[in-house]
């Protein structure tokens, strides 16, 4: 298709005596021509783009001589719309590595903010030398996403994740016989529409990552300019935990503090410690190399041809000792032929679901019964503890919805709350205030309406959710596939 030709300036204003950096284009929006290799439709709403990175380290850099960023240094960026539109966020620092790890690879930078123009827009960013990952949150639920396409020295993909229609498989091999999950079903009561607020504080929990050779391998570009292999392999695993923490810190103040650096990247699938027995492997790597006192969750990331698979070891392993680092998750990091692969379905399809084990979350899809009281989404389910688009005739959607259900929510801070190996920070935030207004109990076949109001103090956007909490299988063998 015919793509007119616009450029959008992106540049940086240090608060610290507002240093601008202007003049000069750094993105570019692609013709058809140039970018007849990569599918791209109207009713995807996709946009190429061309970065000028050289250009933008060249003066971001010459900047940073005038004054070290630090870690409280805000900057105010110009990126992409969903409209295509160039528009500013002022950007707040927000640590995804430890304050060692952050010393040691300071070009590798994270960050959260708003639009300028509509504050109710939000943006999680991560800026490393391999390039720029953006996700964009905007007021009636969208989400787009800013990723390099791999591959190419320049070229950035735009797209709206509710748009895209990129097929996947996944196996979660989770076990679910574990003793937080009998606690669970014991306590399991009628009263499921108890609260599931926190307590408003930020819980941060050290978080150790491994790799395979074959992830390391995939994610390295063998370009010694912008780091090493495994430093490329570290700015992914950073971007990914940047996306991650951006839900948990939102939905359940839980923040993921990195702080295994590249000793973990292993570079040579044939040498790494890694075969079949993924789940005691990486878990004797980091008690080994780390030591089980200086960590609080582990995970392994690695690549895999069979397609996506991922293990939480156990629901409910964070803090626990011998199990604690025993997880992993597998891709094959590819998309649909001629198609880059979307990083966002690796973060939070497979990444969030598998830490969300780890934090205590049970499934929550219904196409099948798992007999935990959490089956209440309807066939695959649509959230991220769900299984939409790998169960066949029972999906109801191709990926997940970024959030958690309430089931999820509930599990969790429950979870955390019985667990006291992170450190807790006092949170100025206020919790919303929310009325759904009396209980009522409705005969069967009953029309009814839904109302709820909600305030909040500190004056943030609201999103709201209503959802069922019955169990049981809703599947199409019961009730029909168009039901």
């Amino acid at each position: 298709m015919a793509l007119s030709r616009f450029c959008f300036s992106l540049f940086f204003l240090l608060f610290f005596g507002w240093f601008p950096i202007h003049g000069q284009q750094f993105w570019s929006k692609r013709s058809s021509a140039a970018i007849s290799d990569l599918s791209i439709s109207d009713k995807s709403g996709r946009l190429y783009l061309d970065f000028d990175q050289e250009a933008f380290d060249k003066q971001f850099n010459s900047l940073r001589g005038v004054k070290q960023i630090e870690d409280d240094d805000s900057v105010i960026m110009s990126l992409p719309n969903e409209n295509g539109e160039q528009e500013l966020f002022e950007l707040h620092t927000t640590a995804v590595l430890s304050p060692e790890l952050q010393r040691k690879y300071p070009n590798i930078r994270t960050y959260t903010g708003n639009s300028k123009k509509r504050p109710e827009v939000k943006v999680r960013l991560s800026h490393t030398p391999q390039g720029i990952n953006a996700w964009l949150l905007f007021p009636d639920g969208e989400n787009r996403f800013l990723q390099p396409v791999k591959g190419t020295e320049s070229r950035y993909l735009s797209y709206s994740r509710a748009q895209e229609k990129q097929p996947f498989t996944f196996n979660c091999s989770t076990p679910l016989d574990s003793d937080w999950k009998n606690r669970k079903v014991k306590n399991n009561t009628s009263k499921k529409s108890a609260g599931v607020a926190n307590d408003g504080g930020l819980k941060t929990f050290r978080l150790a990552i491994s790799t395979t050779g074959g992830f390391t391998n995939f994610w390295g570009d063998d370009n010694p300019d912008n780091g090493t292999n495994r430093e490329d392999a570290l700015a992914a695993v950073v971007s990914t935990i940047n996306r991650v923490n951006q839900i948990f810190e939102s939905e359940l103040g839980i923040h993921l503090e990195l702080i295994s650096g590249v000793d973990l990247i292993y570079t040579n699938v044939d040498t790494d410690p890694y075969t079949t027995d993924l789940l005691n492997e990486v878990q004797t790597v980091l008690d080994e190399q780390i030591g089980s006192e200086n960590y609080d969750i582990g995970h392994l990331f690695a690549f895999s041809r069979d397609g996506g698979n991922g293990n939480a070891g156990a629901v409910g392993s964070v803090c626990r000792t011998g199990v604690k680092g025993g997880a992993f998750t597998a891709h094959p990091f590819e998309g649909s032929p001629n198609d880059p692969f979307l990083s966002d379905y690796f973060d939070i399809d497979y990444v969030a679901h598998e830490i969300g084990h780890q934090f205590g979350a049970f499934h929550t899809f219904s196409y099948e019964d798992e007999f935990e009281g959490f089956s209440s989404e309807p066939g695959s389910g649509s959230t991220i503890m769900g299984y939409a688009g790998i169960v066949g005739q029972d999906n109801i959607q191709l990926h997940s919805d970024p959030y958690f259900h309430y089931h999820s929510l509930k599990n969790i801070n429950e979870y955390v709350a019985s667990q006291s190996c992170y450190s807790s920070e006092v949170s100025t935030n206020q919790l919303p205030l929310v009325d759904a207004g009396p209980d009522y109990t409705l005969p069967v076949g009953t029309p009814y309406e839904l109302e709820a109001t909600a305030t909040d103090p500190d004056g943030d956007s609201l999103f709201y959710c209503w959802e069922q909490l019955d169990g049981g299988a809703v599947n199409a063998t019961n009730f029909g596939p168009l039901n």
